[in-house]
């Protein structure tokens, strides 16, 4: 299940819940480049605390929305990165790509700094 909610910076956040695999992809993709779309959004920020694990296809989508913030010039950041997740993304050479935060607060002060 995926969630998302304004937060007063002009921030929304992605909430993904379970694997990111096949089945939940699509709709990953979907929440994610809705949330890309809010006019005057600052950023996007993914919160993985409840993925347990990301297998390519998440990979993969996590991938199209770096592209797809990049190209509508809105920064994604992750939050709540489990370390199977961190680990995968590191295997895949991606851990850098990626603006990674423990928690929403600290993303949120990142975006004032």
């Amino acid at each position: 299940m995926f969630l998302f909610a304004d937060t007063p910076a002009r921030v929304v956040v992605v909430r993904a819940e379970g694997e990111l695999d096949g089945r939940y992809a699509p709709r990953f993709r979907d929440q994610v480049d809705t949330a890309l779309r809010i006019p005057h959004i600052r950023a996007v920020i993914i919160d993985l605390s409840a993925v347990p694990l990301c297998g390519a296809m998440g990979i993969a989508e996590l991938l199209h929305a770096d592209r797809h913030g990049r190209h509508a010039q809105v920064p994604l950041l992750l939050i709540g990165v489990r370390q199977a997740v961190l680990e995968r993304l590191a295997t895949a050479g991606l851990a850098t790509l990626f603006t990674i935060h423990p928690t929403l607060a600290e993303s949120l002060a990142h975006l004032r700094a």
